[in-house]
């Protein structure tokens, strides 16, 4: 991203809100990552409710991040999270998202399919509800409506850019069936119903947020399981499904002035609450990190309409509709309109194009998916 120009009093933060930048561009247009986000698609199963093309990944324009452990940009991003993308709370309220858990919430958890994708493409075309408690939408300007749209996404990511050490990286969860039907059925345990009588939190936290929050209080046993991710080099991409538990890379201790006791030196064992419930994940890396966060999004009703709305944030160089909220509390604000080397439809290859929303696809056979896709974003034949 060097030919992208920061103001001065942004760099500290380096530009973790970027979107737009070349190296992001030719990152989500590259043939071999575009490859491999195709076929994690195709671990997905649709439905007959639900057209799709899952031989194919549009690009979810994310943020890119670079910086080191001191950053105090990265001060506050300690959660430990399942990514989701529809909200946490959703996933037990939203009856279309709650089909995609069936078999968890009737007792068969050894039996849920992960890969079910009909209702979580449909949860996402309507992610501007937020259900409440009766099991009703709620009415336009009550919380979740009027919400930055989320899309589909399968699989979430990233590429690195640089070295990121053992005391570095990304830690999971990789039980995900076990950990997913813990998580689920946690409000329902015996210690969790009777406290939640109480203080009236029945979800053990989970709130509207597009990612669901784990804590000690709650998710010890989880916390607990996490493990790090091996050393990565330049040129590796990590990817994981959309139900994995994770912390994320960037995460560093709320004081970055403490000194960590001896119990902390572990992060996983900071992760989990070794240091009690006001410490976070621990710093997870000893170097400069960079890299740029990417996602899987095959081509369906929400994917689509997404694609439309980002393409309109590119040609302006504004934020991506999902990332229209406010950032946390300090965070500089980034915007790319006037960025010089900001990146252009002109700079995109043909694929990069077509999976902006700025070409068509090649179609062999009938696909009611790619048809609706092409309509829906107005691709004219000469894209």
């Amino acid at each position: 991203m060097e030919n992208m120009t920061l103001p001065d009093d942004q760099r500290e933060t380096v530009a973790k809100d970027v979107f737009w930048s070349q190296a992001q561009a030719q990152a989500r247009e590259h043939d071999g990552i575009r490859q491999v986000l195709a076929a994690l698609n195709r671990l997905w199963r649709p439905d007959a409710h639900s057209p799709a093309d899952l031989t194919k990944s549009l690009s979810f324009c994310d943020r890119a991040f670079v910086g080191n452990p001191t950053c105090s940009s990265l001060k506050g991003r300690e959660s430990v999270v399942m990514a989701g993308g529809t909200g946490g709370s959703q996933r037990w309220l939203n009856p279309h998202l709650h089909q995609a858990y069936d078999d968890i919430f009737q007792g068969r958890w050894e039996d849920w399919d992960p890969f079910k994708a009909g209702p979580r493409m449909r949860a996402a075309e309507n992610a501007a509800c937020s259900w409440g408690e009766d099991d009703t939408p709620s009415p336009p300007g009550s919380i979740g409506v009027g919400a930055p749209p989320q899309p589909f996404r399968p699989f979430h990511g990233f590429l690195s850019f640089g070295r990121w050490g053992e005391v570095g990286n990304v830690h999971v969860v990789p039980m995900m069936r076990v950990a997913t039907a813990f998580t689920l059925l946690r409000p329902f345990m015996p210690d969790a119903l009777e406290a939640n009588a109480t203080d009236g939190d029945w979800l053990c936290g989970a709130g509207d947020g597009p990612e669901l929050s784990l804590s000690p209080k709650w998710h010890q046993p989880l916390m607990d399981a996490l493990v790090r991710l091996p050393p990565l080099s330049p040129g590796d991409a990590v990817f994981y499904h959309t139900d994995i538990i994770h912390c994320e890379a960037g995460a560093i201790n709320r004081d970055a002035t403490s000194t960590p006791s001896s119990e902390s030196s572990d992060p996983a064992r900071a992760a989990s609450g070794g240091r009690g419930d006001d410490d976070g994940i621990g710093q997870l890396h000893s170097s400069n990190f960079a890299g740029v966060q990417l996602s899987s999004l095959p081509i369906c009703g929400a994917n689509s309409s997404y694609v439309k709305a980002q393409r309109e944030a590119f040609a302006a160089g504004g934020r991506p509709p999902a990332f229209t909220a406010a950032g946390p509390p300090g965070e500089a604000e980034v915007e790319e309109g006037a960025f010089l080397g900001r990146a252009s439809r002109d700079q995109l290859t043909r694929g990069g194009r077509r999976a902006m929303g700025m070409g068509r696809f090649m179609k062999e056979h009938y696909n009611a998916a790619l048809d609706e896709h092409h309509n829906l974003l107005d691709i004219p034949y000469s894209w």
